[in-house]
């Protein structure tokens, strides 16, 4: 398996190798590239669980990095940053395939929602913190979503990408 993308600190990977690969390992985006082989990965023989792997939704996706928090959670994005949906679809399908090809026996992507990290299209782009959200849907805070009638949520396009992966 070789995954582009993967941060790479090496005692953390030292220590998921001794003892977190047995039951899973987390995969997140991170522009400091770790590739591991096939033959590399920790748990030969016996089952492996990625039990975390996604991007956020925009260009440069370090993620929660990008949040200024206050003491009642999340309050804006540090700056301005552009959406970018299809790279996150991108990445994601890249692990699923990857996961695939390494033989590992299942995944979790993360995650489903962040929703304290709501869309908000209208107004300053830096109150969009949906854009550092890792969740594969926007979830809205002041109405419903168009695609499923009375979720507060639309899905990504990550949402579609996994949903067609599987379907597949």
């Amino acid at each position: 398996m070789r995954a582009k993308g993967i941060s790479y600190d090496p005692e953390r990977v030292e220590l998921a190798a001794a003892y977190a690969a047995d039951v899973g390992l987390e995969v997140w985006f991170s522009p400091y590239p770790l590739e591991l082989t096939a033959e590399e990965m920790p748990a030969q023989g016996k089952p492996v669980a990625i039990t975390e792997f996604g991007a956020a939704g925009y260009q440069g996706a370090l993620g929660l990095e990008i949040v200024e928090y206050g003491k009642d959670g999340p309050v804006r994005l540090t700056g301005e940053y552009v959406r970018d949906e299809p790279g996150q679809a991108a990445y994601v399908r890249e692990l699923l395939e990857a996961f695939d090809d390494g033989g590992v026996d299942s995944t979790f992507v993360f995650t489903f929602a962040l929703h304290d990290h709501v869309h908000r299209p209208d107004g300053d782009p830096r109150d969009d913190l949906d854009l550092a959200s890792y969740g594969i849907v926007k979830v809205y805070e002041d109405r419903l979503g168009a695609t499923y009638p009375g979720m507060p949520w639309d899905p990504k396009a990550a949402f579609t990408t996994l949903a067609d992966y599987y379907r597949g």
